[in-house]
Protein backbone atom coordinates (compact mmCIF):
# COMPACT_ATOMS: atom_id res chain seq x y z
CA UNK A 1 0.00 0.00 0.00
CA UNK A 2 1.57 3.01 -0.96
CA UNK A 3 0.12 6.73 0.48
CA UNK A 4 3.57 8.76 -0.22
CA UNK A 5 2.56 12.54 0.23
CA UNK A 6 -0.90 11.73 0.59
CA UNK A 7 -3.47 14.12 2.18
CA UNK A 8 -6.19 12.80 4.26
CA UNK A 9 -8.17 14.97 5.95
CA UNK A 10 -9.91 12.65 8.30
CA UNK A 11 -8.59 9.16 9.38
CA UNK A 12 -6.94 6.53 7.84
CA UNK A 13 -8.46 3.55 8.87
CA UNK A 14 -6.68 -0.19 8.61
CA UNK A 15 -8.18 -2.14 11.42
CA UNK A 16 -8.06 -6.26 10.93
CA UNK A 17 -5.99 -5.53 7.42
CA UNK A 18 -3.61 -7.89 6.14
CA UNK A 19 -0.52 -6.52 4.43
CA UNK A 20 2.20 -8.53 2.73
CA UNK A 21 5.01 -7.70 0.89
CA UNK A 22 8.15 -9.08 1.98
CA UNK A 23 11.09 -7.54 -0.34
CA UNK A 24 9.74 -3.87 -0.06
CA UNK A 25 7.63 -1.32 2.29
CA UNK A 26 4.41 -3.15 3.01
CA UNK A 27 2.76 0.19 4.23
CA UNK A 28 4.74 3.13 2.42
CA UNK A 29 3.64 6.79 3.67
CA UNK A 30 6.03 8.97 4.02
CA UNK A 31 4.82 12.26 4.34
CA UNK A 32 1.81 11.44 4.93
CA UNK A 33 -0.82 13.97 6.31
CA UNK A 34 -3.82 12.57 8.20
CA UNK A 35 -5.48 13.72 11.32
CA UNK A 36 -5.69 9.87 12.96
CA UNK A 37 -4.03 6.64 12.00
CA UNK A 38 -5.62 3.41 13.38
CA UNK A 39 -3.31 0.39 12.86
CA UNK A 40 -4.62 -1.98 14.87
CA UNK A 41 -7.30 -4.62 16.10
CA UNK A 42 -5.77 -7.52 13.87
CA UNK A 43 -3.54 -5.25 11.55
CA UNK A 44 -0.82 -6.97 10.59
CA UNK A 45 1.82 -6.03 8.10
CA UNK A 46 4.69 -8.45 6.67
CA UNK A 47 7.48 -6.33 5.15
CA UNK A 48 8.60 -2.73 6.32
CA UNK A 49 5.75 -0.14 7.79
CA UNK A 50 7.11 3.36 6.90
CA UNK A 51 6.18 6.59 8.23
CA UNK A 52 8.94 8.60 7.56
CA UNK A 53 8.60 12.70 7.98
CA UNK A 54 4.41 11.83 8.13
CA UNK A 55 2.10 14.03 10.10
CA UNK A 56 -0.35 12.59 12.54
CA UNK A 57 -2.45 15.43 13.95
CA UNK A 58 -4.20 13.43 16.42
CA UNK A 59 -3.14 9.51 17.32
CA UNK A 60 -1.56 6.76 15.83
CA UNK A 61 -2.69 3.20 17.08
CA UNK A 62 -1.38 0.57 16.78
CA UNK A 63 -2.72 -1.79 19.43
CA UNK A 64 -2.65 -5.41 19.04
CA UNK A 65 -1.08 -5.31 16.02
CA UNK A 66 1.96 -7.66 14.47
CA UNK A 67 4.74 -6.07 12.47
CA UNK A 68 7.09 -8.55 10.81
CA UNK A 69 10.61 -7.60 8.98
CA UNK A 70 13.17 -10.00 10.30
CA UNK A 71 16.38 -8.44 10.54
CA UNK A 72 15.04 -5.42 9.05
CA UNK A 73 12.71 -2.16 10.18
CA UNK A 74 9.30 -3.68 11.27
CA UNK A 75 8.34 0.36 11.98
CA UNK A 76 10.49 2.88 9.97
CA UNK A 77 9.17 6.70 11.16
CA UNK A 78 12.12 8.85 11.45
CA UNK A 79 11.02 12.29 11.95
CA UNK A 80 7.25 11.14 12.74
CA UNK A 81 5.25 13.78 14.16
CA UNK A 82 2.55 12.78 16.50
CA UNK A 83 0.13 15.44 18.10
CA UNK A 84 -1.43 13.38 20.75
CA UNK A 85 -0.69 9.70 21.48
CA UNK A 86 0.92 6.60 20.01
CA UNK A 87 0.05 3.46 21.03
CA UNK A 88 1.44 0.32 20.61
CA UNK A 89 -0.30 -2.05 23.47
CA UNK A 90 -2.96 -4.42 23.99
CA UNK A 91 -0.12 -7.30 22.74
CA UNK A 92 1.69 -5.36 20.31
CA UNK A 93 4.60 -7.65 18.27
CA UNK A 94 7.44 -6.32 16.03
CA UNK A 95 9.51 -8.67 14.51
CA UNK A 96 12.62 -6.27 13.34
CA UNK A 97 13.31 -2.84 14.53
CA UNK A 98 11.07 -0.09 15.40
CA UNK A 99 12.59 2.68 14.86
CA UNK A 100 11.58 5.78 15.98
CA UNK A 101 14.73 8.54 16.06
CA UNK A 102 13.58 12.42 16.26
CA UNK A 103 10.45 11.66 16.78
CA UNK A 104 7.74 13.82 18.57
CA UNK A 105 5.45 12.69 20.21
CA UNK A 106 2.78 15.46 21.94
CA UNK A 107 1.35 12.97 24.54
CA UNK A 108 2.18 9.21 25.32
CA UNK A 109 4.36 6.77 23.62
CA UNK A 110 2.84 3.78 25.11
CA UNK A 111 4.81 -0.11 24.90
CA UNK A 112 2.73 -2.06 27.43
CA UNK A 113 2.63 -5.84 27.17
CA UNK A 114 4.50 -5.70 23.97
CA UNK A 115 6.99 -8.05 22.54
CA UNK A 116 9.69 -6.45 20.49
CA UNK A 117 12.04 -9.18 18.84
CA UNK A 118 15.45 -7.99 16.52
CA UNK A 119 18.08 -10.30 17.59
CA UNK A 120 20.72 -8.81 14.91
CA UNK A 121 20.77 -5.23 16.32
CA UNK A 122 18.06 -2.58 18.01
CA UNK A 123 14.93 -3.62 19.15
CA UNK A 124 13.87 0.08 19.95
CA UNK A 125 15.61 2.95 18.41
CA UNK A 126 14.45 6.30 20.40
CA UNK A 127 17.11 8.24 19.53
CA UNK A 128 16.85 12.53 20.14
CA UNK A 129 13.48 11.52 20.42
CA UNK A 130 10.74 14.06 21.99
CA UNK A 131 8.02 12.31 24.12
CA UNK A 132 5.51 13.97 26.54
CA UNK A 133 4.66 10.39 28.50
CA UNK A 134 6.63 7.62 28.26
CA UNK A 135 5.29 4.38 29.06
CA UNK A 136 7.36 1.05 28.75
CA UNK A 137 6.08 -1.49 30.20
CA UNK A 138 6.61 -4.58 28.05
CA UNK A 139 4.95 -8.14 28.17
CA UNK A 140 9.05 -9.72 28.58
CA UNK A 141 12.25 -7.97 27.67
CA UNK A 142 13.19 -6.87 24.42
CA UNK A 143 15.53 -9.43 22.22
CA UNK A 144 17.68 -6.81 21.07
CA UNK A 145 18.98 -3.06 22.24
CA UNK A 146 17.30 -0.30 22.96
CA UNK A 147 18.92 3.17 21.79
CA UNK A 148 17.68 6.49 23.96
CA UNK A 149 20.36 8.80 23.60
CA UNK A 150 19.49 12.46 23.42
CA UNK A 151 15.84 11.20 24.14
CA UNK A 152 13.61 13.71 25.51
CA UNK A 153 10.96 12.59 27.82
CA UNK A 154 8.72 14.34 30.25
CA UNK A 155 7.32 11.43 32.27
CA UNK A 156 8.86 8.17 32.36
CA UNK A 157 6.91 5.31 33.33
CA UNK A 158 9.53 1.47 33.05
CA UNK A 159 10.99 -1.09 34.89
CA UNK A 160 14.41 -0.77 34.90
CA UNK A 161 14.73 -4.65 34.94
CA UNK A 162 12.66 -4.97 31.78
CA UNK A 163 15.51 -2.80 29.62
CA UNK A 164 17.76 -5.08 27.94
CA UNK A 165 21.63 -5.40 28.40
CA UNK A 166 22.21 -3.49 25.53
CA UNK A 167 20.73 -0.24 26.64
CA UNK A 168 22.36 3.46 25.51
CA UNK A 169 21.56 5.99 27.78
CA UNK A 170 23.97 9.32 27.04
CA UNK A 171 21.92 12.27 26.61
CA UNK A 172 18.48 10.72 27.81
CA UNK A 173 16.73 13.37 29.56
CA UNK A 174 13.48 13.33 31.91
CA UNK A 175 11.36 15.11 33.71
CA UNK A 176 9.98 12.79 36.35
CA UNK A 177 10.15 8.77 37.04
CA UNK A 178 7.78 7.00 38.58
CA UNK A 179 8.85 5.33 42.43
CA UNK A 180 7.73 2.11 41.43
CA UNK A 181 11.52 1.14 42.08
CA UNK A 182 14.34 1.67 44.30
CA UNK A 183 17.48 3.52 44.13
CA UNK A 184 19.55 0.85 43.82
CA UNK A 185 17.01 -0.83 40.88
CA UNK A 186 17.61 2.47 39.07
CA UNK A 187 21.37 2.53 39.82
CA UNK A 188 21.97 -0.54 38.27
CA UNK A 189 19.72 0.51 34.80
CA UNK A 190 22.49 3.52 34.96
CA UNK A 191 25.58 1.29 36.10
CA UNK A 192 24.31 -1.76 33.24
CA UNK A 193 24.27 0.91 30.12
CA UNK A 194 26.35 0.74 27.02
CA UNK A 195 29.27 2.83 25.71
CA UNK A 196 31.43 3.28 29.08
CA UNK A 197 31.44 5.44 31.36
CA UNK A 198 28.95 8.85 31.36
CA UNK A 199 28.68 11.17 34.07
CA UNK A 200 25.25 13.15 32.66
CA UNK A 201 23.61 9.53 33.49
CA UNK A 202 24.51 10.09 36.65
CA UNK A 203 23.79 13.73 36.94
CA UNK A 204 20.64 13.38 35.07
CA UNK A 205 19.42 11.15 38.17
CA UNK A 206 21.05 12.98 40.91
CA UNK A 207 19.26 16.18 39.53
CA UNK A 208 15.36 14.11 39.73
CA UNK A 209 16.19 13.00 43.04
CA UNK A 210 17.34 16.35 44.39
CA UNK A 211 14.63 18.18 42.88
CA UNK A 212 12.05 15.73 44.39
CA UNK A 213 13.97 15.91 48.09
CA UNK A 214 15.01 12.55 48.11
CA UNK A 215 18.23 13.47 49.31
CA UNK A 216 19.11 10.32 50.67
CA UNK A 217 18.86 8.92 47.46
CA UNK A 218 20.80 11.95 45.88
CA UNK A 219 23.59 10.96 47.55
CA UNK A 220 23.62 7.30 47.05
CA UNK A 221 23.42 8.51 43.15
CA UNK A 222 26.54 10.61 43.74
CA UNK A 223 29.00 8.17 45.23
CA UNK A 224 27.87 5.59 42.61
CA UNK A 225 29.19 8.40 40.17
CA UNK A 226 32.60 8.67 41.88
CA UNK A 227 32.80 4.90 41.84
CA UNK A 228 32.05 4.94 38.48
CA UNK A 229 34.24 7.24 37.33
CA UNK A 230 37.16 5.74 39.42
CA UNK A 231 37.33 2.43 37.22
CA UNK A 232 38.53 4.85 34.25
CA UNK A 233 41.39 6.51 36.38
CA UNK A 234 45.08 5.28 36.73
CA UNK A 235 46.54 3.51 39.29
CA UNK A 236 47.55 6.29 41.37
CA UNK A 237 44.79 8.02 41.01
CA UNK A 238 42.34 4.75 41.33
CA UNK A 239 44.25 4.31 44.55
CA UNK A 240 43.74 7.72 45.93
CA UNK A 241 40.01 7.01 45.04
CA UNK A 242 39.45 3.63 47.03
CA UNK A 243 40.96 5.84 50.20
CA UNK A 244 38.94 8.53 49.92
CA UNK A 245 35.87 6.17 49.20
CA UNK A 246 36.54 4.08 52.46
CA UNK A 247 37.26 7.32 54.75
CA UNK A 248 34.88 9.49 53.74
CA UNK A 249 32.85 8.14 50.46
CA UNK A 250 33.89 10.89 48.74
CA UNK A 251 32.71 13.18 50.93
CA UNK A 252 29.10 12.03 50.87
CA UNK A 253 29.97 10.02 54.13
CA UNK A 254 32.39 12.20 55.90
CA UNK A 255 31.55 10.51 59.31
CA UNK A 256 33.35 7.68 58.61
CA UNK A 257 36.00 9.20 59.33
CA UNK A 258 34.73 9.60 63.14
CA UNK A 259 34.54 5.53 63.00
CA UNK A 260 37.98 5.59 61.74
CA UNK A 261 39.46 8.07 64.38
CA UNK A 262 37.36 6.57 66.68
CA UNK A 263 38.35 3.23 66.25
CA UNK A 264 42.39 3.70 66.06
CA UNK A 265 42.32 6.03 69.35
CA UNK A 266 40.67 2.61 70.84
CA UNK A 267 43.45 0.40 69.51
CA UNK A 268 46.00 2.98 70.53
CA UNK A 269 44.81 3.13 74.02
CA UNK A 270 45.10 -0.44 74.11
CA UNK A 271 48.53 -0.79 72.44
CA UNK A 272 50.41 2.30 74.47
CA UNK A 273 48.55 0.65 77.33
CA UNK A 274 50.23 -2.55 77.09
CA UNK A 275 46.98 -4.34 76.55
CA UNK A 276 48.06 -5.70 72.81
CA UNK A 277 51.05 -7.68 71.56
CA UNK A 278 54.10 -5.53 72.67
CA UNK A 279 56.92 -6.00 75.58
CA UNK A 280 56.45 -4.17 78.75
CA UNK A 281 57.76 -1.50 78.49
CA UNK A 282 56.56 -0.32 75.52
CA UNK A 283 56.99 3.99 76.46
CA UNK A 284 59.44 5.48 77.65
CA UNK A 285 59.94 9.35 79.04
CA UNK A 286 61.97 11.71 76.41
CA UNK A 287 63.85 13.41 80.17
CA UNK A 288 63.76 12.74 83.33
CA UNK A 289 61.89 15.50 84.89
CA UNK A 290 59.46 18.14 84.06
CA UNK A 291 56.96 15.72 82.44
CA UNK A 292 53.69 14.45 83.25
CA UNK A 293 51.93 11.89 83.80
CA UNK A 294 51.57 9.33 81.04
CA UNK A 295 48.30 8.78 80.34
CA UNK A 296 47.70 6.37 77.10
CA UNK A 297 44.72 7.53 76.17
CA UNK A 298 45.84 11.13 75.68
CA UNK A 299 48.84 9.69 74.37
CA UNK A 300 46.73 7.31 71.63
CA UNK A 301 45.06 11.11 71.04
CA UNK A 302 47.66 13.32 70.65
CA UNK A 303 49.66 11.06 68.27
CA UNK A 304 46.37 10.30 66.05
CA UNK A 305 45.31 13.88 65.64
CA UNK A 306 48.41 16.12 64.09
CA UNK A 307 46.87 19.18 64.90
CA UNK A 308 46.47 18.31 68.56
CA UNK A 309 49.37 18.85 71.25
CA UNK A 310 48.66 17.35 74.31
CA UNK A 311 52.40 17.59 75.69
CA UNK A 312 52.33 13.50 75.83
CA UNK A 313 53.70 12.88 72.43
CA UNK A 314 56.87 15.07 73.01
CA UNK A 315 57.26 13.91 76.79
CA UNK A 316 57.25 9.63 75.86
CA UNK A 317 58.80 7.87 73.28
CA UNK A 318 57.30 4.45 71.69
CA UNK A 319 59.97 1.58 72.33
CA UNK A 320 60.50 -1.76 70.04
CA UNK A 321 57.60 -2.95 68.37
CA UNK A 322 54.85 -0.22 69.61
CA UNK A 323 56.93 2.09 67.50
CA UNK A 324 55.38 0.82 63.98
CA UNK A 325 51.84 1.51 65.51
CA UNK A 326 53.22 5.13 66.77
CA UNK A 327 54.44 5.74 62.93
CA UNK A 328 50.93 4.06 61.45
CA UNK A 329 48.67 6.64 63.88
CA UNK A 330 51.07 9.55 62.81
CA UNK A 331 50.33 8.66 58.67
CA UNK A 332 46.43 7.27 59.75
CA UNK A 333 45.60 10.52 61.31
CA UNK A 334 47.30 13.17 58.79
CA UNK A 335 45.86 10.97 55.51
CA UNK A 336 42.10 11.19 57.58
CA UNK A 337 42.58 14.50 58.81
CA UNK A 338 43.39 15.86 55.42
CA UNK A 339 40.42 13.62 53.34
CA UNK A 340 37.96 15.36 56.33
CA UNK A 341 39.38 18.81 55.78
CA UNK A 342 39.40 18.81 51.63
CA UNK A 343 35.42 17.77 51.88
CA UNK A 344 34.57 20.26 54.02
CA UNK A 345 36.22 22.57 51.76
CA UNK A 346 35.54 22.01 48.74
CA UNK A 347 38.27 20.72 47.16
CA UNK A 348 37.16 17.33 47.03
CA UNK A 349 33.89 17.86 44.90
CA UNK A 350 30.91 16.79 45.58
CA UNK A 351 28.77 16.85 42.12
Amino acid sequence: MRLVGARIGGHLVLRNVTLTNENNPALHADGLRVEDVFCDQGFSATGEVRLLGARIGGQLAFGGATLTDEGGLALNADGLTVGRDMFCDQGFSARGEVRLPSVHIGGQLLLRDATLTNENGLALDLKSAFVRQLFLAFKEMPTGGIDARGAQVGHLFDSPALWPRDRLLAGFVYESLEFFTGVEDRLRWIEGSSGGFNPQVFDQLLAFYRRVGRDEDARKVALAKQRARRNGLNPAAKAWGYLLDWTIGYGYRTWLAGVWLLALFLASWAVFDGWLMLEAPGIKPTKTEGLPGFDPSMYGLDVLLPIVDLGQEKSYAPQGLTRWWFYFSIVAGWVLTTAVVAALTGLLRRD
